[in-house]
């Protein structure tokens, strides 16, 4: 008897880990789909926060104050 309840939990405890493997791994799956979808799941010069003017400008006078 103490065997089958060691072991309905392990089972227990094994299908909850697969369910969250699987919501987990479906999460990832949607958002590999959304970086193919717009050409961003390979690795490639991009303009970046730092292509900004805006920021550009703040970092030329934050080194000129420096």
């Amino acid at each position: 008897m103490l065997n089958t309840t060691n072991s309905d939990t392990g089972h227990q405890a094994l299908e909850e880990s697969r369910r969250m493997f699987h919501r987990v791994l479906s999460s990832w799956a949607i958002d590999l789909v959304a970086l193919r979808a717009s050409g961003l799941d390979k690795p490639s010069a991009r303009a970046g926060l730092w292509s900004s003017a805006k920021y550009q400008d703040t970092y030329q006078q934050n080194r000129k104050a420096a």
